[in-house]
């Protein structure tokens, strides 16, 4: 039966208490190197309970279509990585290595760089080429119930003690659940676009010039907004106003302290594998909704139907499938270039599932897919560096890998429609795939139709 809150972080402290007195964990929890403490809990609004609390780091992330919610506080163990591609694999194998004795119900949450070879811009010196932490608590809402969980490392005896006496002084800081509370809409004195029009049309020119001579195939080029704020804002409360404007994405947030987080509501999965069946999608190929059920219908169909966008979106596709086929015995599509339909927005989605082979796991997938047509170009190579050259910020972990690794099941989305706080000052992201017969302006319309959904969150003075 659900405990009320007060109940159910009394109910973890006595556990603690017991554990502490006989020098052993709980009987369900001896074999483990990393142990889980949970009750069940009565369900509340998450991301409101998440943004009450004053211990730092806090996760926040949602599935898409919001029937399942995980909200992390503290930090109980982490990773954190700099430099080079290896970061990728070898971030993901000391992961695995961590997860081969822990608990059924232990995840690491955290995301990667989009290129951990590229020069470290301003806004993101803090944030390091990858980063996962293990909370110290976490409150997980599904379908069944909600529960609230404890974790503890038992890499040593040290680290047990440590996990325990952490783990009680953060259950007794812990704010109740209150009702969700609204705020007024932030307010920004001051916007700067690091690519002006002109600069815009030189590199879709360019990029044009190279798929031309066939140094490239599509290359995807991408626009930075720095917004600085007169209310002050975290990324967490950002992120809560912009969940119901966009319900049907994974929503994330990376809050590493007051002043400092990355959130966003992705409509892209990289990959969800659970056991030894993986999943993936290609979304690429852009157009507006329509005002009325005919118009969007209509719009549609003309995406559908558009040579330009049906190129830039198999080439994702093919990516995506040529990927995948050395590491399963079979990949299948379930669709092909169907409408995915959000708030002012509609892409072209295609999705595919396939089954593993043996001994195949999630660096190898990781290394595989990232970054993906839909995000860097083709070749992935030559793109990242033509990027690197003519992209004037660093894009840090916007469209970068984001999500969550566990024994049995791991799931990445990648980081678009996503903000970085620091301080005062918002910096938001999006981008356009180029390809042959782009052109600068429409790819700059559909910049700008990416950055509508932030017109509903942000009024200047």
């Amino acid at each position: 039966m659900a405990l009320p809150f007060k109940k159910a972080c009394k109910a973890l402290l006595d556990t603690i208490e017991l554990w502490r007195e006989s020098g052993c964990p709980p009987h369900n929890s001896i074999n483990y190197n990393i142990a889980c403490l949970s009750v069940p809990v009565e369900a509340c609004d998450v991301l409101s309970w998440l943004r009450a609390q004053t211990v730092h780091p806090q996760i926040f992330w949602s599935q898409r279509g919001q029937d399942e919610m995980f909200a992390g506080l503290g930090e109980a163990w982490s990773i954190r990585m700099e430099g080079s591609d290896a970061t990728y694999r070898d971030t993901i194998q000391q992961l695995q290595s961590l997860l081969e004795k822990a608990t059924p119900e232990t995840h690491f949450w955290g995301g990667f760089r989009f290129d951990a070879d590229a020069s470290v811009g301003k806004p993101w010196h803090q944030w390091p080429a990858a980063s996962f932490i293990l909370p110290r608590i976490v409150l997980n809402r599904r379908k069944e119930g909600c529960r609230l969980m404890g974790f503890i490392p038992r890499f040593s005896k040290a680290d047990e003690r440590t996990g325990l006496d952490t783990l009680r002084t953060t259950l007794l800081e812990l704010s109740e659940p209150s009702a969700s509370t609204s705020f007024p809409t932030p307010t920004y004195c001051d916007r700067s676009d690091s690519f002006k029009k002109q600069q815009w049309s030189t590199a879709v020119a360019s990029a044009l010039e190279a798929i031309h001579d066939q140094r490239l195939h599509k290359v995807v080029l991408a626009r930075a907004v720095d917004f600085t704020l007169k209310t002050k804002t975290t990324a967490l409360q950002m992120l809560q106003v912009l969940q119901p404007i966009v319900p049907q994405a994974f929503h994330f947030c990376f809050q590493m302290d007051p002043k400092n987080g990355f959130f966003g509501a992705t409509p892209e999965c990289l990959y969800h594998r659970r056991g030894h069946e993986i999943s993936g999608e290609a979304l690429a190929g852009t157009t507006a909704r329509g005002c009325t059920d005919r118009e969007d219908t209509a719009l549609g169909k003309t995406l559908q139907n558009n040579d330009k966008e049906q190129r830039e979106h198999l080439s994702v596709l093919s990516y995506l499938e040529t990927a995948l086929q050395p590491l399963c015995t079979h990949i299948e599509r379930n669709s092909l270039m169907e409408c995915m339909k959000m708030p002012g927005i509609q892409h072209l989605r295609s999705c595919v599932q396939g089954s593993l082979r043996p001994g195949i796991g999630d660096a190898d997938i990781l290394c595989a897919l990232h970054p993906t047509p839909a995000v860097a170009g083709v070749p992935p190579d030559p793109a990242r560096f033509f990027i690197k050259q003519m992209e004037p910020f660093d894009r840090g972990w916007y469209t970068g890998p984001v999500g969550f690794v566990s024994r049995a099941e791991t799931q990445f989305a990648v980081a678009l429609r996503c903000g970085l706080m620091v301080e005062d000052v918002l910096r938001i992201y999006a981008g356009a795939g180029i390809v042959a017969g782009s052109e600068a302006l429409r790819e700059w319309q559909e910049t700008e139709l990416k950055l509508g959904t932030w017109n509903e969150l942000l009024k200047p003075l």
